[in-house]
């Protein structure tokens, strides 16, 4: 009997100790997690703490200290501290941080671009006016403030910076309206153009860990690319590629070019292309008897005094066209993202058939390529993606 009844003491003593451990095991909540047990405790009803507590699976001085920090909770949260933090720390110099993230607050509300310098240097004088001695804003130091502060690195993007919010809203509810009953989704049209870095590597890859990763230079070579499709999806138009050379050697006696292509010595879009553009598009929907509205943007390559019969310019708001230009809500990014895609394929296919580096394939493709690439890639744009951008830059029926 001891025989097989010593060994169940001496489990029962372990599994003892173990949830005596898991007991005095602590937890730390977030400010996220307590605010999510303050809205269970609310859809409890009228139950006593110690009741809301037990269906809550914590104790109740833990509930009652949540209910009293309620307010300074959804401060947090509505403010830009890190919620996920589960401990409230400070650092060596709390009246030091305090000051230096009232001024950072008040210098983004102004949209001042802050650097890491920048912060240093404004801490090292907050903290002379406060009377701090010896403080030495470390890069330690620093991360830890930021991290505590949500605070994060961004780049800039896009020009949302300069919209004109009131003019672009007025536009969609006073200009737009008439012009939706008067053409149909199929017969509205907008257009712009886009840079292009065709042999642009991507920066970035998968590797072994202990592998040191070595980017090259970066290719600068650089295509302009015009963008054409109406409102529901159902027609997109050749793209137009604007190049440098006028006749380029990998082009000669290629019959079926899968867009338009034209040259410039900057190879940008002018108004000289873009009105050539216009002209035999309008004499093509004259043949087809068919009337267009074509939206577009009021950058100096789209003239407006272009005398056309079948195609009505309908020029968007100045300061407007990074929150309204369809073409600029997605449609052209998906179309590079489409791109890149297919040059990574390119890349490790003529990798796989030969012993070329990607750096080498890269400089092999030439404007051809290029060419067949937009083209795949503004054909594999879904018509929902050109529906949707549509509708999130204002333009529904």
């Amino acid at each position: 009997m001891n025989q097989f009844n010593e060994p169940v003491r001496m489990n029962s003593k372990k599994n003892s100790t173990q949830s005596a451990v898991s007991i005095r095991k602590r937890k730390d909540l977030s400010v996220t997690e307590k605010l999510e047990l303050l809205e269970q405790y609310d859809s409890c009803g009228s139950v006593s703490q110690r009741e809301a507590a037990a269906k809550l699976g914590i104790s109740q001085p833990l509930l009652c200290k949540l209910l009293k920090s309620r307010d300074e909770l959804k401060e947090m949260n509505y403010g830009h501290q890190n919620v996920s933090r589960k401990r409230k720390r400070e650092g060596k110099a709390s009246d030091v941080e305090e000051a230096l993230l009232i001024w950072f607050t008040r210098a983004r509300d102004k949209n001042a671009p802050i650097t890491r310098d920048i912060l240093c240097d404004k801490a090292r004088s907050l903290a002379e006016s406060l009377g701090v001695i010896d403080f030495n804003p470390t890069d330690g130091w620093l991360t830890r403030w930021k991290v505590r502060n949500n605070i994060v690195y961004k780049k800039f993007y896009g020009e949302k910076q300069d919209v004109d919010k009131p003019r672009a809203d007025r536009w969609l509810s006073e200009v737009l309206p008439p012009l939706l009953t008067e053409y149909s989704p199929a017969d509205i049209f907008n257009t712009d153009e886009s840079g292009l870095y065709y042999r642009a590597m991507p920066d970035s890859t998968l590797t072994f860990h202990k592998d040191n990763v070595a980017g090259g230079k970066k290719s600068k070579d650089r295509l302009t690319v015009l963008f054409t499709c109406n409102m529901d999806g159902s027609e997109k138009k050749y793209p137009l590629v604007i190049g440098k050379s006028a006749n380029p050697r990998c082009l000669r006696g290629v019959k079926n070019l899968p867009v338009g292509y034209k040259s410039n010595k900057n190879a940008w879009m002018t108004s000289v292309i873009f009105t050539e553009m216009l002209q035999e598009w309008d004499a093509e929907n004259r043949r087809k008897k068919r009337k267009i509205l074509l939206l577009l943007d009021n950058c100096t390559a789209h003239p407006e005094g272009v005398h056309l019969t079948n195609i009505q310019l309908q020029f968007l708001p100045s300061n407007t066209t990074s929150i309204m230009q369809p073409l600029d809500q997605g449609i052209i990014h998906s179309t590079k993202a489409h791109y890149r895609r297919c040059l990574r394929r390119r890349i490790i296919s003529l990798i796989d058939d030969g012993e070329k580096t990607a750096q080498e394939v890269v400089k092999s493709i030439n404007v051809l390529d290029a060419c067949h690439m937009v083209a795949t890639a503004w054909s594999t744009v879904s018509t929902a993606t050109i529906q949707n951008c549509f509708k999130k830059g204002g333009f529904t029926n």
